[in-house]
């Protein structure tokens, strides 16, 4: 999403530089390309402390003359408020995700609150749970949904042969997006396939998944239970990929059984293919699907219940096509344009104000 925001942005109004927090990876190799300067912290890498790193983070501020500064997330955020003090420059903030309010974020966040110029959200689900813990937080509050480049997934050139990931031609295939996280709950989609391993008897799972600070183990236990259920030939890990366009063509239903999202990328990136998707009921999920009309959602405990429905879909391929075509629909109103306009306004009235 920073990427995009950043290589979207007119170069005429806004000199954007990048700083992240430990090591840049495909996307800032993207932008360093595009003569974009990136800032590596290497954070944890070198086991810097909140002072060295806010310091490195002051120093660039005033190297760079950079007016405003624009936090993804709580914990870029609570390194970079120090930073900003004394320095002239405005401070924005980002939240993608659901905050767990643990002690040092419920004391630190309201402190946060008076130095951040603005908090953006990216679905209004997201609105209450960050308005809460200040109490008055609506003034500051807004709201601007994610985007993608759906030009992206709407084209069809450089189609993928299900062979070169696995799969036959035979197969009926659910796919999934996302990084390796608790969160993301990938293992209900283990489980599921599990379930249905009987019901649909050329079933494959396919899992794109990306490394995150949380990933831990969960690749290894995943596997571990793959084989423990006697499914490790019908589960494709296929990791971190760049050809998400491609991958997706060659998928029949879109699965999401995360337990929080904000307005995910990956969910829109599926619509925006044609895809019906099944997701669970939590956070912006239910903004950008209305059960049964271009999508469906399900609750995220129940297991059983997501096993339903994608044995419906299954057995219903014109059902499979309707939520597809309506789910696309849905998905042009969340174009990387459009994102990418009101970041812009919002921070011209920030340099303004």
């Amino acid at each position: 999403m920073v990427k995009d925001l950043v290589v979207g942005s007119d170069p005429q109004r806004i000199n954007t530089s990048v700083c992240v927090l430990n090591r840049h990876g495909w996307c800032g190799e993207v932008l360093k390309k595009a003569g974009y300067k990136i800032w590596d912290l290497e954070w944890k890498i070198r086991d810097k402390g909140i002072y060295h790193l806010s310091r490195e983070i002051r120093h660039i501020i005033k190297k760079e003359r950079i007016s405003i500064v624009h936090a993804h997330n709580f914990v870029p955020l609570f390194m970079t408020f120090p930073a900003v003090i004394f320095t002239g420059a405005e401070l924005l903030v980002t939240f993608h995700g659901f905050l767990t309010w643990r002690l040092y974020s419920r004391l630190s966040y309201p402190f946060l609150y008076f130095y951040a110029d603005k908090i953006v959200i990216v679905s209004e689900a997201m609105r209450r749970h960050y308005s809460l813990p200040a109490n008055c937080l609506h003034s500051k509050v807004i709201n601007i949904a994610n985007g993608i480049d759906l030009k992206r997934f709407e084209a069809t050139e450089n189609y993928l042969n299900r062979n070169e990931i696995g799969l036959s031609e035979q197969d009926f295939v659910i796919g999934s997006v996302g990084r390796l996280s608790p969160v993301k709950n990938q293992i209900m989609q283990i489980k599921v396939c599990h379930i249905l391993k009987n019901e649909i008897p050329n079933l494959k799972l396919v899992l794109i998944t990306g490394q995150s600070p949380d990933s831990g183990g969960l690749i290894d236990e995943f596997r571990s239970l793959s084989r423990e259920l006697e499914i490790e030939d019908r589960v494709i890990f296929l990791g971190y990929r760049r050809d998400v366009p491609q991958i997706l063509k060659t998928v029949n239903v879109f699965l999401m059984t995360s337990l929080t999202e904000g307005t995910s990328l990956a969910l829109l990136e599926a619509m925006a293919s044609g895809l019906p998707v099944v997701a669970s009921n939590v956070g912006g999920n239910a903004q950008l699907i209305a059960h049964g009309k271009n999508g469906i959602l399900f609750d995220a405990n129940d297991l059983n219940g997501l096993a339903g429905h994608i044995l419906d879909l299954y057995s219903q391929p014109s059902k499979r096509q309707r939520l597809g075509s309506e789910a696309k629909a849905t998905a042009q109103q969340y174009s990387l344009e459009t994102m990418v306009k009101n970041y812009e306004e919002l921070y011209a009235h920030i340099f303004d104000s």
